[in-house]
């Protein structure tokens, strides 16, 4: 396979690129904040009297995502329930070996709706709308949303080649390894990686497979160019422990709030 030109895995010069599709994956138990939400899964936490997972439903609408499916696993009925009583319209696909496997398999089970290019968040994220907005006003159709040093433990860091495209995620760096910043968990994918993505892991994979995207998408990297968006000042926080949870109550939502 030859390598793919830079120049066909950015939009149109001068253009944005803003999916209208998203993809969120939200089938993981979350054991390390099992005292928090043993009776339903972690996207279900609420924080500020709002379930994480309809911050990111609400914050993709506002910038005109119309489509969105939600991968679920743990405790799946729980999110039928909700979703069932909201009102809120989505599409449910349920990895029921969420216990065996990564995230790259409940992303593989999403992929046969990714008909478009497509934003891809974890659930168990906190952030600003600019967040989005930010991935939303690049040209290019793969990138991946990076933050500066957020300290909050657990980090995946990315690590960036000369030409700001992404080289590794990995949460252990080498000492001669510089982080170009953090791993949000928010990456714009276009259709052309996505199914590069399911073609690799069901290539080179065997069920159970517990790999996580940011593998898959470490592996493409070296012949598929992904461009990072770095916001060294994003207010974000990830929720997967009572640590995250306390930073993203007491930090992240207050500094959110705050006006401008």
């Amino acid at each position: 396979m030859q390598p793919t030109t830079r120049s066909s895995f950015t939009a149109t010069a001068g253009c944005t690129h803003s999916p209208r599709l998203a993809i969120i994956l939200a089938a993981g138990m979350g054991t390390r904040l099992r005292t928090m939400h043993d009776n339903s899964p972690k996207g279900l936490l609420k924080i500020d009297d709002k379930p994480i997972i309809e911050r990111s439903l609400d914050a993709l609408r506002s910038i005109g995502v119309d489509s969105i499916v939600v991968v679920i696993g743990y405790k799946a009925e729980a999110y039928r329930e909700y979703f069932s009583s909201s009102g809120i319209s989505v599409t449910l696909v349920e990895n029921t070996a969420y216990a065996q496997t990564g995230s790259m398999h409940s992303l593989s089970l999403a992929l046969p709706h990714a008909t478009e290019d497509f934003f891809l968040l974890e659930s168990d994220l906190v952030y600003e709308r600019r967040a989005l907005t930010e991935l939303a006003s690049t040209q290019a159709i793969d990138c991946i949303l990076v933050s500066g040093r957020t300290a909050q433990g657990d980090e995946v860091h990315v690590l960036a080649d000369e030409d700001q495209c992404l080289q590794e995620l990995t949460k252990f760096p080498s000492s001669d390894q510089t982080p170009y910043g953090e791993l949000v968990g928010i990456s714009k994918i276009s259709r052309s990686l996505g199914s590069a993505m399911a073609t690799r892991f069901q290539k080179q994979t065997r069920f159970p497979s517990r790999e996580d995207y940011e593998e898959c998408l470490t592996a493409l990297s070296r012949e598929t160019p992904i461009k990072l968006k770095l916001v060294k000042d994003l207010i974000w926080g990830e929720i997967d422990d009572e640590t995250h949870y306390r930073r993203v109550v007491e930090t992240v939502l207050p500094l959110i709030a705050r006006p401008d």
